[in-house]
């Protein structure tokens, strides 16, 4: 009750909508974490830590004294959820034993997550406790990898339950975005526009590191740590040459990190040149810019076809709808969004000094320390000595598409040979060490990885998962004569995004890429956009 006390009863009234507030809340902690905290742990003697304690009492503070409790708990969530900086739980050793994000940690997001749960719950027991199908087989999932894990005995069986609690945060997260939708006066289009401000906070953040050529060393915020950066290739444009690589990763713990979420935002910051005023199509023309640079920065060529999959599909189903209503688009709009997308399209094809190199094949041994493995295996770009093949395309670097085939080829025997329970979640980094692959990744594929470590039920429950997310988001495209449908430029985020998880792992071991894809996933299922 104190809770609806202090939403219905400000102390300052803005006199704006909810949703205009959770943008102003959003914009406020964006700047303060990603702006404000970095430049003030930089330049004073208080730790990083100190000025997020600051920041967040002063965002707390806004929140409560406009009255929005419940909706900037919200906000924290998404902002927070951005940020790959964790409480760990148990030694760094057992930690990095792990792939990524899983192990015993409590993550920034934990925090506002299970605060925003308890207010959720108080506010309306009854619709709180109401469960939708895509949740029940992603909560079957769960208990499926438990119960494999304990049937099969895995080489990891820690891992393997950690895995479980990994996708089980995810669930969360998404349960409470929908409940959000249904219980506070927050619609899905309000969060996918928090979710890409706070993306794009990330992504200018990155462009700093652009011009640095190497992360701050702000671990405690979820940067990536120096030590463990690489400078992939070069871009050169004229006479202005800049660096490729790991450490362009803004908070999110690494740059395919980074350039995940931009993919899942990328084509509803594209869908504001259609409608709106001009000033708005210019912000989101100049947003679109920033975004697709960062994520050319990357050094992820997956994350480029993701990107291309994801403006591909947004366009399509855009003109589709465009025809199939005979809705006119004035010259002045339509000129913006066709030299934004021939802009976009052709960053992301920009060749870098690694452009066209060929494919090569993973050395079977290394005499890498253990700390030394675990610092480059998301550098899955390494300068290794390897055998070449013949396989090249221009405009993209083939050089690890070698170890895929190998990881892939050892992931299908592992799965014929535990077809059912599969060889534990999370596992493949272990168990594959078995079978010759020394370089203790998992494997560069969520589809591949599910059959393999879960079993073909373990897939055919998550699949259920995504199947019904993208069908009743195909179900609700509703178009009207002053914006682009909500569901068309979600769904071509989350194909893209799923297309890069084709070459990737990402979503189940990365604690900023699986609440983020999950939060977008929960705009889908809801019927108000």
């Amino acid at each position: 009750m104190k809770i609806e006390y202090l939403d219905r009863f400000p102390l300052f009234n803005t006199h704006q909508t909810a949703e205009r507030d959770a943008y102003t809340l959003c914009i406020i902690l964006s700047i303060g974490l990603t702006v404000f905290t970095p430049f003030l742990s930089l330049v004073t003697p208080l730790p990083t830590l100190g000025w997020v304690v600051i920041i967040g009492l002063i965002y707390g503070v806004t929140a409560l004294v406009i009255g929005r409790v419940a909706i900037g708990v919200y906000v924290s969530l998404i902002v927070s959820m951005m940020f790959a900086a964790n409480i760990p739980l148990s030694s760094r050793g057992y930690l990095m034993s792990m792939t990524r994000d899983i192990g015993p940690s409590i993550w920034f997001a934990h925090i506002p997550l299970f605060i925003l749960l308890f207010v959720l719950f108080v506010r309306d027991k009854e619709q709180f406790l109401q469960v939708h199908k895509s949740e029940l087989f992603l909560g079957i999932f769960v208990g499926w990898v438990i119960l494999a894990s304990v049937v099969t005995q895995p080489t990891r069986l820690d891992t393997a339950l950690y895995f479980a609690l990994f996708v089980f945060w995810g669930g969360l997260v998404f349960a409470a975005v929908r409940r959000v939708h249904q219980m506070l006066p927050v619609s899905p289009r309000t969060t996918m526009i928090l979710v890409s401000i706070s993306v794009l906070a990330n992504s200018v953040f990155a462009l700093t590191e652009i011009f640095h050529g190497d992360s701050y060393g702000l671990t405690n915020l979820g940067e990536l740590s120096p030590e463990y950066t690489d400078q992939i290739a070069e871009i050169t444009f004229g006479s202005i040459t800049l660096p490729v690589g790991t450490f362009v990763s803004g908070f999110s713990g690494m740059s395919f990190i980074l350039a995940s979420i931009i993919i899942l935002v990328l084509p509803f910051v594209l869908s504001s040149l259609l409608g709106g005023s001009l000033r708005i199509q210019i912000i989101g023309a100049a947003s679109a810019l920033i975004l697709i640079l960062v994520l050319r920065f990357t050094a992820s060529d997956a994350a480029r076809g993701g990107a291309l999959l994801a403006i591909g599909v947004f366009s399509t189903l855009t003109l589709i709808m465009l025809i199939k209503e005979n809705v006119s688009t004035n010259r002045r709009t339509l000129a913006i969004f066709l030299t934004i997308m021939i802009l976009c399209t052709g960053i992301v094809l920009f060749p870098s000094t690694m452009s066209g190199t060929p494919s090569e094949q993973l050395p079977q041994q290394g005499s890498q320390s253990t700390e030394e493995q675990t610092a480059q295996k998301e550098s899955t770009e390494s300068s290794s000595a390897v055998e070449p093949s013949d396989i090249s395309i221009p405009m993209f670097d083939l050089s690890n598409l070698g170890p895929r085939l190998q990881q892939y080829t050892t992931g299908i025997s592992l799965f014929i040979e535990q077809p059912i329970f599969g060889i534990g979640g999370a596992n493949f980094a272990d168990t594959s060490q078995k079978y010759g692959l020394t370089d203790g990744l998992p494997i560069h594929n969520i589809y591949l990885s599910l059959l393999t470590e879960t079993g073909f039920v373990g897939f055919v429950l998550y699949m259920s998962f995504l199947a019904t997310i993208l069908w009743q988001g195909m179900q609700k495209v509703v178009i009207t004569t002053d914006t682009i449908p909500l569901q068309i430029a979600v769904l071509a985020g989350v194909l893209g995004y799923l297309g890069f998880m084709f070459w990737d792992h990402l979503l189940f071991n990365s604690i900023v890429g699986s609440f983020t894809f999950y939060t977008i996933c929960a705009t889908l299922v809801n019927g108000d956009q």
